[in-house]
C-alpha cells in the first residue's frame, strides 16, 4: 500500500511540473528567441483592443474588444539583412477553420505574426473562403511586446522555469 501511495505521489508530482506549470511572461525579443531556440514552449495572447488597427490599408479608430491566442510551434527567424530586412524578426502563423463571426458559414482564420528585434509586433489576420481561399477580411494589428512598464497588446508566455 505504501508503495502504491509513493508511486501515485511521484506520478502526481510529474504531472504537476509539466501540466500545472506557471506561465512566465516574456517581455523582450531576446528572451522570446532564447526560449524558442531552446525548444521551449511559448504561447502568444493578443489583446486587439490595445493595438492600432489597419483595415484595407487605412488606420481605423475602431478597436475590437477581442482576444486571440496561439501556441508557437513552428517559426522562422531572420537576422538583420538575411532577406533584405533592416531589422531581425521572428515570424509564425496559424490557420484554423472557424464559424464565420462576421457572416454565414465557415472561414479559414489565418493569422501571421511578426515580432521584431525592437519589440514591435504586427499581427496579420485574414478570413479566407474555405472553397476558393477568397479574402473576406484583411486586418493588421500593430503593437509591441507587453512589459510591466507598458499596456501593449502582445503578451508572450513561456512554460520554462
Amino acid at each position: 500500500m505504501k508503495l502504491m501511495v509513493s508511486i501515485l505521489m511521484v506520478v502526481s508530482s510529474l504531472l504537476m511540473t509539466t501540466e500545472g506549470r506557471a506561465q512566465k511572461p516574456i517581455e523582450n525579443f531576446s528572451s522570446l528567441m532564447s526560449v524558442l531556440n531552446s525548444g521551449g514552449g511559448v504561447k502568444a495572447v493578443f489583446h486587439y483592443s490595445k493595438c492600432k488597427l489597419i483595415m484595407n490599408g487605412e488606420e481605423s479608430d475602431w478597436k475590437p474588444d477581442a482576444i486571440g491566442g496561439m501556441s508557437i510551434d513552428v517559426y522562422e527567424y531572420f537576422a538583420k539583412g538575411a532577406v533584405r530586412n533592416d531589422r531581425a524578426y521572428v515570424v509564425f502563423s496559424e490557420n484554423k477553420l472557424i464559424e464565420n463571426p462576421i457572416g454565414d458559414g465557415y472561414v479559414y482564420n489565418y493569422a501571421k505574426v511578426r515580432v521584431y528585434e525592437d519589440g514591435e509586433v504586427i499581427i496579420y489576420v485574414r478570413y479566407l473562403g474555405p472553397q476558393d481561399f477568397s479574402e473576406n477580411m484583411n486586418e493588421e494589428f500593430h503593437t509591441t511586446i507587453k512589459t510591466v512598464d507598458n499596456d501593449a497588446g502582445a503578451y508572450f508566455f513561456s512554460s520554462q522555469e
